[in-house]
């Protein structure tokens, strides 16, 4: 299983998509889950509406940080509509990078399938999204759980059959004990490590499992 740091590592909520949390992840070859919205035509590290972007991190200044380790994955959760015209200009950076977008509506991820290759989308997977929209058009499949937990036995399909990736939400960032998770697909030998990944808040407590 490969790691991804759901917002970076940190220890307290206010440090989540600081650009010390994120770059933690990195020291520790570590991918990151962080997320997008725009103020003034810029892109901007914010889960929520911007009102004051004094203090965030721009996502040119991320990429740019990234660039000494373009191996790590770099999900980046889509939380508004119309953001690719604030994208294109960090075209250059984000081609260098392993850049997958998610979690954007319906017609936005066609928009984005129109700017953006096949391997740097994501469609869903949960237990309300059984059968994912536009899997033609994406490299990798955002698997979350929101009351249940995921099941390596209902992926088979995705990662033998499709080819694809899968980053799958990690229980504990819906309030749940991850480690049985955890355990599940540490033992499912059959999928390919290289395509499992796990975004979760508990980075080290899961590369300590993995080992």
């Amino acid at each position: 299983m490969k790691i991804v740091g759901h917002r970076g590592i940190w220890s307290h909520p206010k440090e989540q998509n600081s650009l010390d949390a994120l770059l933690s992840c990195q020291k520790h070859d570590f991918g990151i889950e962080t997320d997008l919205r725009s103020f003034k035509g810029k892109v901007f590290l914010s889960h929520d509406p911007i009102v004051d972007p004094s203090e965030l991190v721009t996502l040119d200044q991320l990429l740019n940080h990234w660039l000494d380790t373009p191996h790590l994955p770099i999900f980046l959760n889509i939380k508004e509509d119309g953001l690719i015209p604030c994208l294109k200009p960090l075209e250059p950076l984000l081609n260098q990078l392993k850049v997958i977008f998610f979690d954007m509506s319906f017609p936005q991820l066609l928009k984005y399938s129109e700017t953006f290759p096949k391997k740097m989308l994501a469609t869903r997977f949960s237990e309300y999204e059984k059968e994912p929209l536009a899997l033609s058009l994406c490299s990798w499949l955002w698997v979350d759980s929101f009351n249940l937990d995921p099941n390596p036995k209902e992926l088979r399909r995705f990662i033998q059959d499709q080819k694809m990736s899968v980053a799958i939400v990690s229980p504990e960032i819906h309030q749940r004990d991850p480690r049985k998770t955890w355990n599940e697909f540490k033992v499912a030998c059959d999928l390919p490590t290289d395509s499992v990944f796990f975004c979760t808040d508990f980075p080290y407590e899961l590369l300590k499992e993995s080992l």
